[in-house]
This record gives structure tokens, C-alpha cells and sequence, in this order.
């Protein structure tokens, strides 16, 4: 073997020993792998170079710790073979009480995607030790603090203390006793004499009842006279004499009263139906003012709202009223509103025209038991379900508002969400017309 064979062989295998010193020392591995990262609070002493595990068997290899903002972010590398997805966790395990630690990975649920190259995802803090031994000292602390008080006494000074006071509040009581004792033989004496007089009175009572006997007497007497007289009308009543007597054995008169007591009752009824008509009917004019944030455009809405029921309303008004606008407006001016609506105390459904095409609405108010946040209403509309320009969607309303006074309400919506989407704010007043109301009734009147 040559010089030059040898001096090739001795590199080569230099080489080989050099690489493999880097891969050892470098922690470089030529297995294929991905790395993914884990953000934790504390990482509580994880070493940058600790293991990764699942179920206690190896997968990975803990790259590089690094601090992201007030987060650990951990650099972690993953064996090829080893699937994990989004849900993964990932918990820092310590061998022991001082034992070495490591990171430990759940797979995840297979309904979950897969983790790729360079994905985030957020670790369970571990538990320090530290804090534990911290807050242990703290409430050890606390319940010894608790047996001293602010002079520095401990726990049998503060008890001789307190069997000292109470003797001495026994001692007080029995001198109090002995000083009141004469006070209790004059309270017995004045029951003794309360009792004495009870007895005198009773005894008077009884003479007032041996004096009234012959009130008494007088009384049955009189009692006796007056249902004689009794008897003496009955009779004449049963012989049909006088106005009561015809009243009850004159047939002809009988049914006369009968008529008209029946015709009064007609009457009655007749009234109350009218007085029921008058004031069933609830009324109320709707007026808002709209401005479009987007368009920098005011939009006037007039409407009334006619309540038969206290669960049913009807509807009628109109929107963006008055003449056509010089500039763009993307809402038709003077659109009809006519729709009939259910009620109920948490939200309301209605349907008919909207805008001047069918819809639908809803509103919900999920406070209303509350007193304060009952207040809050949102709202849902769609309409012109059959458009196609300038797009084939329908148009759709949200949004919100609060009564901030009894008849003045505030609030915001976005309007025709697939297309302008323009954001409005609004102004509305709700006031109950009276007259109107009383008016409906009338015409109601002629109705059997």
C-alpha cells in the first residue's frame, strides 16, 4: 500500500469520526423528522435539550428555548412516523420529586387535521413546586398569625385572660342579683294585688249582668212584636194585596219585569261591548330617522302600528320617504312596509312587505326578564328574496337597539349585508295615539 493510499484512508476515516463527533456534540440527527412549536407559560426548569414523549416512548427531541413576548416558545422536533394533530397537548413531566423532566404529547382525536411543519400550539403550564412550597409557608404563616394578637400574646395568655374575665363577669352578676332581690319581692307583692283586683271585677260584672236581665227581657219582647208584624206582610202578600203582592201573584205584571229587567241586562251587556271595542285596540306611531354612515345620507321611516290583541300587531308605513335624491342612493325612496306580527315578552315574528318586497323578521330580546337589560331588542330582516342584480342574494338586516326613554329608542344596524353593506345609525320615537285607537273601535262597532 502506498503512501499516498494510506494518507487517503487516514482521512477519510478522520472524517468520518469528525462527523460524527459534530452529530453527537451538535445534537444533528440525518433520522427525517418535522418540528413544530409550543408556547407555554413556564416551562418550570425544562431543559433545552429534554426529551419528547408519548406514553413514555421517545418521538422527538426539545430543539431550542426561546422567550416570545412574556411566553416560553419551545422549538420541538418530531419524528417523521409520529402523527400528531391540532388538538395535541402538551404537558412538562418531571421522573420524580428532583428527578430529570421531559415534555409528554397526547396524539390528539383523529377527527382533528394534522399537524404540519411549523404549526403553533399552546401547552398546559405545569404546576411549580415552588409556588406549592411558596403558598404552603404563606398559610402555615397565616394560622400562626391568627393564634397572637396585636400585643404579641400567645394562645394560653389570651385563654387566662379570658377565664379571668369571666370570673369576674359572674362576680358582677351575683352582686347585680343581690341588689335586685328586694326589687322582685315588690314586683310578687303587685302581682298579688293585681290578682285582688281582677277578683273585685269580675265580682261587678257580675251584678251588671243581674241588672241588664230586665233590659234583656224587654228586648226578647220587642223581638217578638216585630216578627209578628212579620207574619201580618207575608199574608198580605200572599193575598196579592199591595204593590209587592201584585208584584209576586200578578202574572201579567210578572212577565213585565221580568222583560225588562232582561232588556236592562241586554243593555248592560250591549255597553260593556262597546266600552271593550273603544279601548281594545292599541295604537302606536312608529317614526325613525336613519342616517347611512356609508352614503352619508339621512332616511326618514313613518309607520303605525295597530295592536288588536296584547300578541298580535299589524303594520303600516313607509321608508326613505320624500322626493328622488340628486346623488346615488342605493334604497328606493318611499318603499312599503305592511306585515303582520306575533308577539311575545321575549321577541317578536312578522311577515308581509317589506321595502316593497315579501319578507320576514324576527326580534329577540334575551334580557327581558331583566329590568335594566330587558331594555336591549336585536333584530334580524330579510326581504326581495328573488333578487338577481346586482347580485342574486337576497337582502338581509341586522341589528340593535335600547329604549333609552319611555317612548325614544336608539340604536344601529348594517343593511343588505351581501351587497352594500352599509352601516346606519337611528333615532326612533314610539308613541301611543289614543284618539286613533277610539276611532278603530268605532268603525269596529258596526261588526256584530
Amino acid at each position: 500500500m502506498t503512501k499516498e493510499t494510506k494518507l487517503g484512508l487516514f482521512v477519510i476515516v478522520a472524517a468520518g469520526f469528525f462527523a460524527i463527533a459534530i452529530m453527537l456534540l451538535g445534537d444533528i440527527t440525518i433520522e427525517r423528522g418535522y418540528q413544530i412549536y409550543i408556547l407555554f407559560s413556564d416551562i418550570a426548569g425544562l431543559p433545552s435539550k429534554a426529551q419528547v414523549r408519548i406514553a413514555g416512548v421517545n418521538i422527538g427531541k426539545v430543539r431550542a428555548v426561546t422567550l416570545e413576548g412574556d411566553k416560553a416558545k419551545l422549538r420541538v422536533w418530531i419524528k417523521r412516523q409520529v402523527k400528531l394533530h391540532k388538538d395535541t397537548q402538551a404537558k412538562i413531566i418531571a421522573t420524580g420529586i428532583i428527578g430529570s423532566k421531559y415534555l409528554e404529547l397526547s396524539p390528539g382525536s383523529p377527527e382533528e387535521p394534522l399537524l404540519k411543519s411549523g404549526d403553533i400550539i399552546r401547552g398546559v403550564d405545569p404546576i411549580s413546586m415552588d409556588k406549592m412550597l411558596t403558598s404552603a409557608l404563606e398559610s402555615i404563616q397565616s394560622l400562626t398569625d391568627s393564634f397572637k394578637v396585636e400585643d404579641g400574646r400567645n394562645l394560653g395568655e389570651q385563654l387566662t385572660s379570658i377565664a379571668a374575665n369571666l370570673n369576674d363577669i359572674t362576680s358582677t352578676l351575683r352582686k347585680a342579683i343581690a341588689l335586685q332581690e328586694q326589687k322582685v319581692i315588690d314586683i310578687v307583692s303587685n302581682v298579688n294585688s293585681l290578682t285582688q283586683k281582677t277578683d273585685r271585677l269580675v265580682g261587678n260584672l257580675d251584678d251588671i249582668i243581674a241588672d241588664g236581665k230586665t233590659d234583656l227581657k224587654k228586648t226578647i219582647s220587642s223581638i217578638k212584636n216585630i216578627s209578628e208584624k212579620l207574619d201580618d206582610i207575608i199574608s198580605t202578600i200572599n193575598a196579592g194585596e199591595g204593590v209587592a203582592g201584585k208584584l209576586l201573584k200578578d202574572k201579567e205584571m210578572g212577565d213585565e219585569l221580568k222583560q225588562s229587567v232582561s232588556d236592562l241586562q241586554e243593555t248592560t251587556k250591549e255597553a260593556r261591548r262597546i266600552v271593550k271595542r273603544l279601548t281594545a285596540i292599541d295604537t302606536h306611531w312608529d317614526a325613525t330617522l336613519r342616517y347611512d354612515i356609508k352614503h352619508n345620507l339621512y332616511r326618514p321611516d313613518v309607520g303605525i302600528r295597530v295592536s288588536p290583541t296584547k300578541d298580535k300587531y299589524y303594520y303600516f308605513g313607509g321608508r326613505n320617504l320624500g322626493r328622488k335624491r340628486d346623488v346615488y342612493d342605493p334604497e328606493a325612496r318611499n318603499n312599503i312596509d305592511f306585515h303582520v306580527a306575533r308577539t311575545k315578552p321575549y321577541g317578536s315574528i312578522y311577515a308581509g312587505i317589506i321595502k316593497s318586497a315579501g319578507g320576514i323578521g324576527i326580534t329577540a330580546r334575551p334580557f327581558w326578564k331583566s329590568p335594566v337589560l330587558g331594555k336591549f331588542e336585536i333584530k334580524l330582516e330579510g326581504h326581495d328574496f328573488f333578487r338577481k342584480t346586482p347580485v342574486g342574494a337576497p337582502k338581509f338586516d341586522i341589528g340593535g337597539k335600547i329604549n333609552v326613554f319611555k317612548f325614544v329608542n336608539v340604536g344601529a344596524n348594517v343593511e343588505d349585508i351581501a351587497h352594500e353593506n352599509n352601516s346606519h345609525v337611528y333615532f326612533n320615537l314610539f308613541m301611543k295615539d289614543e284618539d286613533i285607537g277610539y276611532l278603530l273601535g268605532l268603525v269596529g262597532l258596526a261588526r256584530p
